[in-house]
């Protein structure tokens, strides 16, 4: 690719809500907040979205790799981590280390909804 300015780069990257690393040891620190499975519309199947906080501001990483997907199963939500992509196309994989002695109490973001089971009325005729 030739030359890149990763100050530049990095700041602009900063300002999506999306979270992409680019090359090989590329890596991001944050607190992870949840995990998500949705169907990517674009590759046509299903893809896992991961949620961090970030310097305050809550940004996205996304990895359809069932392989990734289980070591997220692994960490706690609230958990500080460091997350750096190895290998290129599609040997890619993440390292997830949980960097000790952070910790953050946070609220699960999925959803749950909570259904009222309707009583059924006797009738006595």
């Amino acid at each position: 690719m030739g030359y890149v300015n990763k100050k530049l780069l990095k700041r602009a990257q900063s300002m999506g809500r999306y979270i992409k690393l680019e090359g090989e040891g590329d890596s991001l620190k944050g607190i992870f907040l949840d995990a998500e499975e949705k169907y990517s519309e674009k590759y046509k199947k299903p893809t896992f979205n991961y949620s961090f906080e970030i310097e305050g501001e809550e940004k996205t990483l996304s990895c359809s790799s069932p392989k990734v997907a289980k070591k997220f199963a692994y960490i706690e939500p609230g958990t500080a981590v460091k997350v750096t992509r190895l290998g290129t196309g599609n040997k890619t994989d993440y390292s997830i280390e949980e960097i000790k002695g952070k910790k953050k109490k946070t609220k699960s973001l999925v959803s749950k909804k909570k259904t009222k089971k309707k009583k059924k009325k006797s009738l006595s005729l």
